[in-house]
């Protein structure tokens, strides 16, 4: 399991600013900007040419036609 797996579990405390079934987005414990999250997907996605469709929306990229 990576840190990253264990904040999505709560193993790891950290303070959640959005939560949905998509992305956990969680602020950076030593931030360099004020307002600055890190976003992690809630599902492992191990390389972009295997993610679902859904998920290449999330990161931004356009779903492939």
């Amino acid at each position: 399991m990576t840190l990253f797996d264990n904040i999505i579990v709560r193993e790891i405390p950290s303070d959640i600013i959005f939560e949905d079934y998509l992305v956990l987005t969680f602020n950076n414990l030593n931030p360099i900007a004020l307002t600055r999250g890190l976003v992690l997907p809630m599902t492992p996605i191990p390389r972009l040419s295997q993610a679902y469709p859904r998920e290449l929306t999330m990161l931004g990229y356009p779903p492939p036609t």
